[in-house]
């Protein structure tokens, strides 16, 4: 499965609102950093996105414009 497909399945999941499957997907030493915080592991990411989708029940990630996939790199624009 190529990275772009890894991301496209992610935030599908997550769309989903699966927190299970999702941290499923996170590994335990992943380092996370969003514009609210920085934090490591699917169980901190489980806290900090449930409580999103408790504000906004409605919230959903689009990757959008051209992804790049070289080696280990991916980079693709995402809308929440």
């Amino acid at each position: 499965m190529s990275l772009l497909e890894r991301a496209q399945r992610f935030f599908t999941t997550l769309n989903a609102q699966d927190p299970d499957a999702v941290v499923a997907m996170i590994s335990p030493s992943c380092d996370i950093r969003t514009p609210q915080g920085s934090f490591t592991g699917g169980g901190a990411y489980r806290e900090w996105i449930s409580g999103l989708f408790r504000a906004v029940p409605d919230m959903t990630h689009e990757l959008r414009g051209i992804a790049v996939e070289s080696g280990q790199t991916i980079a693709f624009e995402l809308h929440a």
